[in-house]
């Protein structure tokens, strides 16, 4: 376990430093922060976890498989009960969970992705996070993950919010596409994150959109009428707010199975949780970051935290927190970001 209070490798100006930030961060969050969530406070649910202590889950039941493993997942996802996965309309949706409660337990948020369903007993609570080992060893206080995930059932506290993205929405061609029936699954949608129509245009459909029918999960399909030409279009309603989105000649009309067609268009969220960030010096035996790299250490799954930092040797950081941070690319992040302290933490 690292201890900020008792471990002398920290200076006391360091740790007054790294409690005033925190103390800025919970206590003094903008209204425009606050407003930027789906749902604005944070209610009672369950969570458990499944799969290896340090895994990154599945996405199978939503259809998006190992791709829960890699970015912009990472790992952070959660199965959901009937409440959450909703027959596989909740696919994608966004999620900051935190926990208390448990001695072990941060107190701080993470957000999560639905990408599964957890069925049976997890439907005994109203809702109920069945969350990776890794999501859900990032619950805790540094050095206390595998305290915390043997407890294995915790109370948590959780709050809906947009999906953020630098990636356009990816559509995944299901292996049982063919000439005459395409199906695919649809990831990486922003915002509400959730999907409640997508239509299929043909190159030759006359402006004459297929409405697509919900398959299984984020996986939808139609029927494909003989003399139909691509590339394809796809328009997409996401189900809470009906936004509309399209994504021009996504798919060619030489799809192949299994494989996936990234588009350059996806939803925005108005604005994002204001955050406190990090900027890595150099680390030796720890993570690994490269100098300079940001990511945002309250609100993950941007954020390595502190508890990496603390495997670090001669590891330093500086404390950012953003004015507001926008989907997009590296650069556009750098440039939300404010310096709330001059001060400097350094491990050794």
């Amino acid at each position: 376990m690292f201890d900020f209070l008792n471990d002398r490798r920290f200076s006391i100006p360091a740790i007054v430093a790294i409690f005033l930030i925190l103390n800025e961060y919970c206590f003094c969050m903008s209204s425009e922060s606050a407003n930027a969530t789906l749902d604005s406070t944070f209610s009672s649910a369950v969570a458990t976890w499944y799969g290896s202590p340090t895994g990154a889950g599945s996405g199978g039941a939503c259809g998006f498989a190992d791709d829960v493993a890699n970015y912009p997942y990472e790992g952070y996802i959660a199965a959901g009960n009937n409440n959450l996965f909703k027959s596989g309309k909740g696919c994608g949706s966004c999620y900051q969970v935190k926990c208390y409660q448990n001695p072990a337990c941060s107190g701080y948020p993470i957000r999560i992705t639905i990408t599964d369903e957890c069925p049976g007993a997890c439907n005994n609570e109203p809702v109920h996070f069945d969350l990776s080992g890794k999501a859900f060893g990032y619950l805790a206080k540094p050095g206390e993950a595998d305290t915390l995930r043997n407890a294995g059932r915790i109370n948590i506290e959780y709050q809906r919010v947009p999906c953020y993205y630098s990636i356009g929405i990816t559509f995944k061609i299901d292996t049982g596409s063919n000439p005459y029936y395409l199906a695919f699954a649809v990831e990486y949608v922003g915002g509400d994150g959730d999907i409640g129509l997508v239509e299929l245009l043909p190159s030759n459909g006359r402006n004459r959109w297929l409405a697509m029918q919900q398959s299984w999960g984020a996986t939808w399909k139609a029927n494909i009428p003989i003399g139909t030409k691509g590339p394809y279009s796809v328009r997409i309603t996401t189900l809470q707010s009906r936004k509309t989105v399209v994504a021009r000649n996504v798919i060619p009309g030489d799809w192949a199975l299994g494989k996936y067609y990234g588009s350059r268009v996806n939803f925005k969220a108005s604005s994002i949780n204001q955050g406190l960030w990090v900027r890595f010096s150099p680390c030796v035996g720890g993570v690994g970051h490269e100098e300079g790299s940001f990511a945002l250490l309250l609100d993950m799954p941007f954020a390595p935290s502190t508890k990496e930092l603390s495997h670090c040797q001669n590891a330093s950081f500086k404390i950012f927190k953003a004015r507001k941070l926008l989907p997009g690319g590296e650069s556009q992040r750098r440039a939300a970001l404010v310096p709330v302290r001059t001060e400097e933490a350094r491990f050794s």
